[in-house]
């Protein structure tokens, strides 16, 4: 693979699963269901939508930084 290449999701599950469950689809899971908690119990849906956003924000900003981190990690193992 050629340092301007990208890896998808899918690859860079497969080689850091633990740290994309953390960082990611732990968060996602948490946003989906604090919305899904308030619309079982006819709660407000103003503050769990916040916290929904708030949380999908930091599972894309988490991703891109594993996404640099491997890429990094790529080059330097290239280097030596």
């Amino acid at each position: 693979m050629s340092s301007s290449e990208s890896l998808s999701t899918v690859e860079l599950f497969h080689r850091a699963p633990a740290e994309i469950t953390i960082t990611v689809l732990a968060p996602v899971g948490l946003a989906t269901g604090q919305l899904v908690n308030s619309a079982v119990h006819n709660g407000p849906i103003l503050a769990p939508a916040g916290f929904a956003v708030a949380m999908l924000a930091f599972a894309i900003v988490s991703l891109g930084l594993c996404r640099a981190r491997h890429h990094r990690w790529t080059l330097e193992s290239a280097l030596e």
